[in-house]
């Protein structure tokens, strides 16, 4: 994929008590790639329908963009955060991606996406972070392929790593690779060397 340019952040954000959950996910929202300002410009209205929060979104990435030197509040969207998830209506820590999925998919998700013409890019923010898991299967004993399982798993939106202290990482993808890990498919026959036992995934 080509890499898109990345939105210039050039304000903070206050902290309205125990917030730094939601204001670390707008920040890295706001320089991943032109989604920021693909969402000031996109229209408040997609098929008729307006969607409570985006335009508390929309005016918290104009403002993260500007070129004001003071703090922006994000009060307004962590007004409707509260109104819109109870579990958020108070003053204790949260979890940045628990955050982070319901605020993009309740915006994201109620967008009609047509066949033909140009995505909204509401609709964009929630598929960019589609994955389609490739499972690939190979004999342990004789090292080639074997048959992949018939029923493909889901796509994903969202994958997580266990940080363990006893363990040295190297970055995210690090974290990633050891903890989805190669499993064992017991009960399976090779196709080439007819070997009983184990296959790997």
């Amino acid at each position: 994929h080509k890499t898109p340019r990345r939105t210039p952040s050039r304000r903070g954000l206050e902290n309205l008590g125990n917030t730094c959950f939601m204001n670390a996910v707008v920040q890295a929202v706001c320089v991943t790639g032109d989604l920021a300002a693909r969402l000031v410009a996109e229209p408040l209205t997609s098929g008729g329908e307006t969607v409570p929060g985006r335009e508390e979104t929309r005016r918290l990435f104009q403002e993260l963009t500007s070129a004001r030197p003071h703090p922006f509040s994000a009060r307004e969207l962590h007004r409707w955060l509260r109104n819109t998830f109870p579990r958020f209506h108070n003053h204790r820590q949260h979890d940045a991606a628990e955050f982070f999925l319901a605020w993009r998919n309740r915006l994201a998700a109620p967008v009609p996406v047509a066949d033909t013409g140009p995505r909204p890019v509401w609709a964009d923010w929630r598929e960019q972070w589609r994955m389609q898991p490739d499972i690939r299967v190979h004999c342990e004993h004789c090292g080639k392929p074997a048959t992949p399982p018939k029923k493909q798993p889901e796509a994903e939106f969202e994958l997580f790593a266990t940080i363990s202290r006893d363990r040295s990482y190297t970055g995210v993808a690090d974290a990633l690779r050891q903890e989805y890990t190669k499993e064992t498919v017991e009960d399976c026959e090779c196709d080439h060397c007819a070997m009983p036992g184990v296959t790997r995934l």
